[in-house]
């Protein structure tokens, strides 16, 4: 039996993640359209997330925001943290961690 190069690993979760995080800054930003300014601050906090995933970091998240189907989705509840590791592995989150959500 091949073993898996990363076991645990969920490249498609990042990529789905990653969908999500830059829908919700389009959407989110689209809606502060008549005030420059505070368009500018909710495009550069949404980015945060969204940077994140895609240069491969961790990122926090709650297991509400997995896709439906996701085995992980069911076994607490949604607002648990867990934390998509720069290895593409899904962790329960360390609430000693701080990083950027």
């Amino acid at each position: 039996m091949a073993r898996l190069a990363k076991p645990g690993a969920d490249g498609a979760l990042r990529a789905h993640l990653l969908a999500d995080a830059k829908d919700f800054r389009r959407t989110y930003v689209e809606t502060q359209l008549d005030d420059p300014d505070w368009r500018d601050y909710v495009w550069r906090e949404t980015s945060k997330p969204v940077d994140a995933l895609q240069a491969g970091e961790p990122c926090r998240i709650t297991r509400g925001e997995l896709p439906d189907g996701h085995p992980q989705r069911v076994l607490g509840s949604i607002r648990d943290s867990l934390v998509l590791g720069s290895d593409d592995v899904l962790r329960e989150a360390d609430s000693r961690l701080h990083m950027r959500a």
